[in-house]
């Protein structure tokens, strides 16, 4: 389980020894060997600490944090956390070219909620990987770009892909396209009570849609955060320029921004 969900969520931005650098992200055995303690358990809990919250500061790849910028908030729950830290310490990277050869293992059957989250990490983690790029090449303005041309064509490739629905909606829009409706905004709502912490699943008209949390964290406020403290003025002026009447600024770190709908086709 813990494999499968590493290359499903993760590979996209980390690669494993056996694959070519994706340039956007440290590789798994860089991480690995920087978050490695005594003892497993002491391992998962640096990386839940990390992937839950992403920061400088609870990072141990400072360097890599500087070469690569912050990762995402990703919205792993905790127990997939464990899955993928159990995998990674027990797993012998450095020869993992020659030992990983061995089939996936078998499908393990999710719930359905389970199930349309996963696509919006899969999602997600694209997103987060062009968007990380794109800031890496161009800095914040290069993101406020990449998002007006390639976001939404992104996720609509994806959809395709994994035969779904996909769309992000928020209350306080940039892209006037994701605009919540008034009962997508009641569900937006939902989401910061602790028992919907992990996401919702609604039913409308025989179709069964989950709804997962878009979050805001440290890279997200270089555009999307106060423009006398996080927004640069040439970041600024590109937001006014592609988007004259955006709403999606003012937050702060580890704010509900928006949310995830995911709707399989077919089920």
């Amino acid at each position: 389980m813990g494999k499968k969900l590493l290359i499903d969520n993760c590979g996209a931005c980390h690669n494993l020894p056996s694959g070519n650098s994706t340039g956007v992200a440290p590789s798994f055995l860089a991480i690995k060997q920087s978050y490695k303690s005594t003892s497993l358990e002491q391992f998962q809990e640096d990386m839940i600490q990390f992937i839950s919250q992403p920061s400088k500061e609870s990072s141990k790849m400072k360097q890599a944090v500087k070469e690569y910028g912050l990762m995402p908030k990703m919205g792993f729950n905790e127990s997939d956390i464990r899955s993928i830290a159990d995998y990674l310490y027990n797993t012998d990277l450095e020869n993992f070219e020659s030992k990983e050869n061995d089939s996936m293992p078998e499908k393990v059957t999710i719930n359905a909620l389970e199930e349309r989250k996963q696509l919006a990490l899969k999602t997600k983690s694209i997103l987060g990987k062009n968007l990380t790029k794109a800031i890496k090449e161009y800095g914040p303005e290069g993101a406020i770009s990449f998002c007006n041309e390639k976001a939404l064509f992104l996720t609509d490739s994806m959809a395709r892909e994994l035969h779904a629905k996909i769309k992000r909606v928020t209350n306080k829009p940039r892209n006037s396209q994701n605009q919540a409706t008034e009962r997508e905004i009641l569900i937006l709502n939902s989401l910061e009570l602790a028992e919907n912490a992990g996401g919702v699943l609604k039913q409308f008209e025989g179709k069964k849609i989950g709804y997962f949390k878009i979050e805001t964290n440290e890279m997200c406020l270089k555009c999307h955060g106060d423009f006398t403290e996080n927004i640069s003025k040439k970041t600024a002026e590109k937001i006014s320029q592609l988007y004259p009447k955006d709403q999606a600024i003012g937050y702060k770190s580890n704010e509900l921004r928006g949310m995830w709908m995911i709707e399989l086709l077919g089920k």
